[in-house]
């Protein structure tokens, strides 16, 4: 979301933005909002995937923006993007430092260690093409497709499209 002056505004996650939405319906302090926020947070979740195939959704998301459009935010539109982080830390932290290295240097176990990082970063790197391959793919079908919901709704209230539709793919979600 953007601010009137255009200033960028991330809620976070549905959970985090309904709770958000939340404190600011009841105009509650964080403090306050911390003791009520497992009751009424779901009030605001934006979460739809468990409803979106039985309701259309479409007059919901029209509202949002209106809201939006009258407090002069805006919105852009970021393509879903499954992203892998690898939390493998590197092997020189796990050990201790307090032992010289050429003491617990171990060529045979350096060589096996080395075999079995060189097998995980093959995996990590096919793993990650996999998911730009599936991701190009996502992005071709929604610019063939028509727009979802949201961007539809947006359309009605705004008379245009959000910026980042429709999506570009390659690098689209690291701006």
């Amino acid at each position: 979301m953007c601010t009137a002056e255009g200033a960028l505004v991330d809620l976070g996650s549905f959970r985090a933005s309904a709770g958000f939405i939340a404190n600011f319906r009841h105009r509650r302090s964080h403090a306050e909002a911390w003791l009520n926020e497992r009751r009424e947070y779901i009030e605001f979740y934006l979460g739809t995937w468990m409803v979106r195939r039985r309701a259309d959704l479409t007059p919901v998301y029209e509202l949002i923006f209106r809201r939006m459009q009258q407090l002069g935010l805006d919105w852009r539109y970021v393509h879903p993007q499954l992203m892998l982080v690898d939390l493998r830390l590197p092997h020189e932290v796990l050990e201790s430092e307090n032992i010289p290295e050429a003491v617990r240097y171990d060529p045979t176990e350096n060589y096996w260690r080395e075999r079995r990082e060189a097998v995980r970063d093959d995996e990590v790197a096919d793993l990650r093409r996999n998911l730009d391959e599936d991701y190009r793919e996502s992005v071709e079908e929604a610019r063939r497709d028509p727009p979802p919901a949201t961007v539809r709704a947006y359309q009605r209230v705004y008379g245009s499209f959000p910026a980042g539709w429709p999506p570009e793919g390659e690098g689209e979600n690291s701006r």
